[in-house]
């Protein structure tokens, strides 16, 4: 039994919470999460990137709001009954990310992350996307990118 808790709570070992966007799969580590919500009217503030949608108030926060559709270049489209915003944590400030669905929680070791190679910058039209993804996981069914939350505001 300590051998089983000696792995899980490795420091290699990290837990991700896995999104939809579009049709690829991304990993945020869930360190980084606060909540996810049911997506809401979003008010919106002039002057900002095509990908900030705007700002909704939250427990008396004003939290932004970022397409992530939109933040990673591909085409916007209607919420659904699976559209969610996961409210993350940056510092003492807050960010929802507009996802199409949660899928599930994942494991990652550390080890079984590739370097991102640049295999999505034909499918991905963002900004610097080369340093929003940290690392690649492949599997069976596909490939799941793992980001970096605090380089997607920029």
């Amino acid at each position: 039994m300590d051998a089983l808790k000696y792995l899980y709570d490795s420091a290699d070992v990290s837990k991700n919470l896995l999104v939809k966007v579009s049709d690829l799969t991304f990993g945020i580590d869930i360190t980084y999460i606060r909540q996810i919500i049911e997506a809401q009217a979003v008010l919106r503030v002039p002057d900002q990137p095509d990908y900030i949608k705007g700002v909704i108030t939250l427990r008396d926060q004003v939290i932004p709001i970022m397409d992530m559709r939109r933040r990673l270049g591909f085409e916007t489209k209607g919420y659904d009954d699976r559209t969610c915003f996961v409210i993350i944590q940056l510092g003492k400030k807050h960010l929802g990310l507009v996802v199409d669905s949660v899928v599930n929680l994942l494991d990652v070791q550390e080890a079984d992350l590739s370097d991102y190679s640049g295999e999505l910058d034909e499918k991905i039209n963002a900004i610097k996307v080369n340093e929003v993804i940290i690392g690649v996981k492949s599997n069976e069914k596909s490939d799941i990118y793992f980001i970096n939350p605090e380089k997607l505001k920029h």
